[in-house]
């Protein structure tokens, strides 16, 4: 069952590399809808709300942020399919310091919809 601070590993097949994803609500809270965050490298122009540095979690290697704009609310069912698929693959979960930080920048981004702000 997926889960608030749950991390995979995805997105080679659309970006050519995996990228971090990280569940940042209770679903069972919001009707079996985890509300996830893709983290990438920090690039000239990319959104600052919630730069990340190395070691904050053990994937994050380099300087990072998080892609708001890239969240998506998925259904734990259709999560479950894709790992089961192998489109996503499980990682050391988010600590409670990290996943307050991405909390914190989804409340404030002005990159992530309303309606997944409503799942926090």
């Amino acid at each position: 069952m997926t889960s608030l601070g749950d991390t995979y590993l995805g997105g080679a097949a659309v970006h050519g590399e995996d990228h971090l994803w990280i569940v940042i609500n209770e679903p069972a809270k919001h009707g079996h809808a985890a509300l996830v965050v893709n983290i990438s490298t920090l690039r000239a122009g990319a959104e600052t709300t919630c730069v990340l540095q190395r070691g904050e979690h053990v994937f994050i290697r380099h300087e990072s942020y998080v892609r708001y704009q890239s969240a998506r609310a998925v259904k734990t069912s259709d999560f479950a399919r894709l790992l089961q698929a192998g489109y996503f693959k499980p990682h050391q979960p988010a600590s409670v310091a990290l996943l307050d930080k991405l909390r914190a920048g989804a409340l404030a981004s002005p990159f992530l919809a309303t309606e997944l702000k409503a799942l926090l």
